[in-house]
């Protein structure tokens, strides 16, 4: 094992909390909530970089 000092790094997070009401209303409609949501995820990695000095891969979701 290698004997190296600790490490930490400063990082930011993001977190999407939708109302209940605005899910029901998506289920009312008979979209697919978890395909939708998973979509805006894949926009939200990919439109990223544009405003954070990051690379897409740099960024992770839930699925990734």
């Amino acid at each position: 094992p290698l004997d190296l000092p600790p490490q930490s790094f400063v990082t930011k997070s993001l977190w999407f909390d939708l109302p209940q009401k605005a899910i029901a209303r998506i289920a009312d409609a008979g979209l697919d909530f978890h395909g939708g949501l998973h979509a805006c995820e894949h926009a939200a990695i990919g439109i990223l970089p544009l405003f954070a000095l990051c690379d897409r891969n740099d960024v992770g979701g839930v699925s990734t």
